[in-house]
């Protein structure tokens, strides 16, 4: 009975090692970082990049283009915030899984060592 146990555990550990290799390839974050995302990212650092040609030209109404400067900047900070998200989540959760699938592949081989010492 002891010796299932410690096979099941093994074979647990070796299953989520398996699946935290496969994790990052199956859930890529495509589906929470859209097309449309990509082109509102791509118009507001393009806007940006406008924007801040126009306040280095004397004529231009420093405090309304400041004003819009400050709004893409902070559109962009959350665009860039959710993509490094959508990046990393999948990448986080392979490394949680491979980590618990060695601990426990680790844990059911002693355990099964043990086992088979005793008897």
């Amino acid at each position: 009975m002891k010796s299932v146990v410690a096979i099941a555990v093994l074979g647990l550990g070796v299953l989520l090692l398996v699946f935290g290799s496969l994790w990052a390839t199956l859930f890529s974050g495509t589906s929470s970082w859209t097309e449309e995302k990509v082109e509102r990212n791509a118009q507001v650092k393009s806007r940006m990049n406008d924007v801040a040609h126009l306040l280095l030209r004397p004529t231009s109404n420093k405090t309304t283009l400041q004003a819009e400067m400050d709004a893409l900047t902070k559109e962009n900070d959350e665009l860039n915030a959710e993509f490094t998200s959508a990046t990393e989540s999948p990448k986080s959760m392979s490394k949680y899984m491979k980590w618990a699938g060695i601990s426990l592949a680790v844990i059911g081989v002693i355990g099964w060592y043990s086992v088979n010492q005793t008897s």
